[in-house]
Formats: structure tokens, sequence, C-alpha cells
């Protein structure tokens, strides 16, 4: 780290997406201006020409490489352990700030001192809004039945604070795609657990940080355009395997077991249905630019690996009378 002290540390964790990185990176350094600040890209090993792009046109950016794809939450780790900034901007390479968005998570951290975290609004290339924050992945709430009768309030409500213009809606996470956290909660609540390959880590974090009495919140004026899956949709399946994986892990470890075995069996359900239906699933309707055979074959990849899972435990007479 630099010796000049910065009030903001931006990490970016790229894997391959050096197609968008570029233009992330522009997006940042045309929007913050009113703080310090530094950019730490730490490269997974990438085979697409990242490092040599960030070298060539961003000399200014701190490039770390690991040596090997340590996944999202480890990677961000790397770079979490190097730096002492005030706050913290876990960004995806697959952004696009717009004017002001980053200065206004900045905003929030300093008028809100019991503020763990804040999440921008993420936006589809459209324009339109997409999903950035929400209630913990609960049994009770993937389960349509159950989430119907559950009753639970939702801890989701908006705030206003009469001191201030910043209105900030208190959720239970938001997307690790563009989240900013304070310095303070990070060294209370710990790093990112690096037992979530990909996806949800953010969600576990949150879910560490309330239980520490911190409060999370969603800024919907801070507009970040977000492309959806730019890393994970280069392996489809495999990246469907991991946002399974790491749903069922966070309510094993945040719920229980039984739970997460509950949880673990909508997933199959859902798969057996959308692997027949794939452009009725939730991949095809709201992916539309993955091939319908890519849908399905992503829902078989659950189907198999659990399968596979499955056999490999039982005993040997029985995996070879199979």
């Amino acid at each position: 780290m630099s010796g000049q002290a910065h009030q903001l540390s931006i990490v970016i964790v790229n894997w391959n997406t050096g197609h968008v990185l570029a233009g992330c990176l522009d997006s940042v350094f045309g929007t913050v201006n009113h703080r310090p600040f530094e950019v730490i890209v730490v490269d997974n090993d990438s085979s697409d020409g990242s490092r040599e792009l960030i070298r060539s046109r961003f000399p200014q950016v701190k490039l770390l490489e690991p040596g090997a794809n340590l996944g999202f939450a480890a990677g961000n780790n790397y770079a979490l352990r190097q730096v002492s900034s005030d706050y913290v901007l876990l960004l995806n390479p697959d952004t696009i700030a717009t004017p002001g968005a980053i200065d206004k998570l900045c905003e929030a951290l300093e008028a809100l001192p019991e503020l763990g975290a804040v999440g921008a609004q993420l936006l589809n290339p459209d324009g339109s809004l997409q999903h950035s924050w929400g209630q913990f992945p609960f049994l009770e709430r993937e389960v349509p039945l159950v989430r119907r009768f559950a009753q639970k309030p939702s801890s989701a409500k908006t705030a206003h604070y009469q001191d201030s213009e910043i209105s900030l809606l208190m959720v239970d996470w938001a997307k690790g795609a563009c989240l900013m956290i304070r310095r303070e909660a990070l060294e209370q609540v710990g790093l990112l657990d690096e037992e979530y390959w990909l996806y949800t880590e953010e969600t576990d974090w949150c879910c560490r940080a309330r239980a520490q009495g911190w409060e999370i919140a969603g800024r919907p004026d801070a507009h970040v355009y977000h492309i959806e899956q730019a890393a994970s949709a280069q392996r489809l399946g495999p990246s469907f395997v991991n946002f399974t994986d790491s749903r069922i892990l966070f309510v094993k470890k945040r719920q229980s077991k039984a739970a997460a075995i509950g949880v673990w069996t909508v997933f199959a359900a859902r798969s057996l249905v959308w692997a027949a239906f794939p452009q009725r699933s939730h991949l095809g309707k709201h992916h539309g630019g993955y091939a319908e055979a890519d849908v399905r074959e992503a829902y078989l990849s659950f189907l198999r690996t659990w399968r596979d899972r499955a056999l490999h435990r039982r005993p040997t007479a029985m995996r070879r009378s199979t």
C-alpha cells in the first residue's frame, strides 16, 4: 500500500473480464471526485490479457496477482488484508458507476455511524432496476407455501433522516457487486467467509454484521450499472452449482442443517421442472442472453452434481451395483 492516506479503497476481483474491466475503471476514475481513494485489482490468474490492460492503461491501479483463481471471497480478502482506509468498496468488474454514486455511499457511512455497510442500487444495461438487496434466504423464504403463511414481517423499511437529505432502505443484506463497508465493522465482523467460493459471501457477512449490531442499508439514488454474470456466464453450469451450493451452505450455517436440506429439496424440485422448461425458468426469463440449451444444462448440472455426491457417499458395494 502506498504512503498516501486514503479514505476509500476500491477492491475489484477480476477473472477474465478484461472486456468490461476497462469501462469499470474508467467510470471509477471519472466519477469519484471528493475524497482520496485507491483502486486495487486482484487478478485471479486471468488468461485474457486483463493484467496487461491494467498495466498499460491504468498504471495508477494497484494490481495484486495471487497466482491462482481464489474465487470471490478469498480474492477480496487477499486485498482486504492490505488496506487500512476508512471505507472499503467491493466492486464487480462488470459495473459502471454513474456520477456521484460512489460518493453517495461514502456520505451514507459518514452520516450514520451505526451503518456497517451500504449497497448501491444496481441497474440493468437498459436502465431498469436490478435486484440489489433483500432478506436472508432462510427456508421460509425459499419455499413458496411456507413463505406465504409464515407471516414474518419484512426487515426492509425506508428510513428518512431529518438531519440530511439521505434516504436509505434498511435491509438484511446488500449485493456485493457494489457494497461499501466501514473499516470498524470489517475489523469487528471479520473478513468474508472463504468457505463460499462464489455467491452469498456478502449475504453471510451482512448476517454476521447484523448479529453484532451493525445496520445494513441500500441507497436507492446511488446508481451503478451491472452487467450480471460477466465472468460466471463463461461457465454457466458450474456457476449455477456454485450459486445453489452457497445458498444451501448459508442456510446450514445460519439456520440449521434440517433447513438446509429443505432448501436443497426446493432447488432440486425447481431444477427438475426448469430443465424441462428452460425458457420459463429464472435463468431463461431474467437472463435472456443465455441459449436455451445452456440454461437446461445449468439445471442438469446441479442435479448431476448432487447425484454424484450422493453416490460417492454410498458404500463401495452399493456404488458398484448401480
